[in-house]
């Protein structure tokens, strides 16, 4: 008697599922073996870890710790979604939906997420939110001219976590106007101004309003943006509000022309996790990353986020995040071979005036 063909199939296509189950659970453990053991040695060295370089451990500790948290706050969340015009964002996601837009590097559609993000991007930069070079004046009062970077006052403090204010005088008038730096995201839905630290600060408050997933991305050199978890393309793709940039890792080095050493992500349902390789593209663009020892800077990290994560299960969560990680490294791998697109426009950082971004070496590659 002859078996079909179909029978067979089936037969062989439930092995294969039994077989990978069985692979996938054996993996698990493993990684979950090798997890507890690194915690275990991890912990043995925590002090010494720590003192390797104060100032970095200090802002990757604050960061995961004190300002993603804010983001996660009910109450802000409900003011966020007060304070923005929800009619008009839905009504751009739906002109986006009918565009068919497709990611490169493989040519994925885009899901809603994907653009739903696009669309605040778009309104947050034309339509909410402004880039101060210095604080406006009128004709009478003539140009603001900074003259000193000073402490925030008690006010400036309460109202919305300032830590530093620029004071400006004006040339003509000879009146002193204060620009405080504010932390507050919340502060920030009505301030509607400020550099990259505020338009980031803002914007990830939005997009965790809406439920995206999103992370903060903090470099070296004094600059900020942060990226979201596309569903999509099943990894975290780069985001830039000041520029409204999507999906363009390689604009900081291949567009602005700029030099970094380090680019770390943290995130509040992630940990914190060192994203350089995907965004430093050139390697003449690869500034000395001597803060500590690159085992040590890998301890540091995983110090971090074992602490941060001690009451997590390992399976699902960390070991969701460990194939996410191994994921983005792929991906990232093969987004970089399309970075000489963009290589073409030199146009440099849009955000700012020439002579700031010039002096940042943002103003193009040359």
């Amino acid at each position: 008697m002859s078996i079909k063909p179909e029978a067979t199939t089936s037969v062989d296509s439930a092995k294969i599922k039994t077989v990978s189950k069985q692979l996938l659970s054996a993996y698990k453990e493993q990684q979950g073996k090798l997890y507890q053991t690194q915690r275990q040695q991890i912990q043995r060295h925590r002090e010494q870890i720590l003192t390797k370089d104060q100032r970095l451990t200090g802002t990757l500790f604050n960061l995961l710790h004190k300002t993603v948290p804010t983001y996660e706050s009910p109450r802000s969340q409900e003011i966020t979604l007060d304070s923005i015009d929800l009619e008009t964002i839905y009504s751009g996601v739906d002109e986006q939906l009918k565009k068919d837009l497709k990611f490169p590097h493989g040519d994925i559609p885009y899901d809603y997420v994907d653009c739903l993000v696009k669309e605040l991007l778009r309104w947050y930069k034309n339509d909410f939110f402004k880039w101060v070079n210095q604080p406006e004046t009128t004709e009478e009062q003539g140009p603001a001219k900074l003259v000193r970077v000073e402490q925030s006052n008690h006010q400036e403090q309460t109202d919305g976590k300032a830590s530093i204010t620029e004071v400006y005088i004006t040339e003509k008038s000879k009146e002193t106007i204060r620009f405080p730096r504010f932390n507050d995201p919340v502060k920030l839905l009505t301030w509607r101004q400020g550099r990259c630290g505020e338009w980031v600060n803002c914007f990830l408050l939005i997009l965790r309003s809406l439920n995206i997933r999103a992370r903060y991305v903090w470099n070296a050199e004094d600059h900020v943006w942060c990226e979201y978890f596309s569903p999509a393309l099943n990894t975290w793709v780069h985001l830039d509000s000041c520029e409204e940039s999507m999906n363009q890792p390689e604009i900081y080095c291949e567009n602005w022309g700029k030099a970094m050493s380090y680019c770390i992500a943290v995130g509040f349902d992630c940990g914190v996790v060192d994203v350089s390789d995907k965004y430093i593209t050139k390697q003449d663009k690869q500034l000395p990353r001597n803060k500590m020892s690159e085992n040590q800077l890998k301890q540091l990290i995983n110090l971090l986020n074992f602490e941060y994560m001690k009451d997590w299960e390992f399976d699902p969560k960390i070991f969701g995040l460990m194939v996410e990680a191994n994921y983005e490294k792929l991906y990232c791998k093969r987004a970089k071979q399309g970075a000489a697109a963009l290589h073409e426009q030199t146009v440099g950082r849009q955000s700012g005036d020439k002579e700031w971004t010039q002096a940042r070496g943002e103003g193009g590659s040359s």
